[in-house]
């Protein structure tokens, strides 16, 4: 995923991608803090909102 965000699309490919980062990231948050595992929690559901934004996926904001 990272090295697919790196490289240069066009918008509407960058904005998916963002969107699928954000999904995985939430899903992840959501594992981690049902693991009892609460700070990288926060990191996972901060990394989905800032990667929502990129992708103004309004379903992960």
């Amino acid at each position: 995923m990272a090295d697919l965000i790196k490289e240069i699309h066009p918008r509407q490919i960058t904005q998916r991608l963002y969107g699928v980062m954000a999904r995985l990231a939430k899903t992840a948050a959501n594992m981690s803090w049902d693991s009892g595992m609460q700070q990288m929690a926060q990191r996972y559901y901060v990394l989905a909102l800032q990667a929502g934004r990129v992708a103004d996926d309004r379903g992960v904001r």
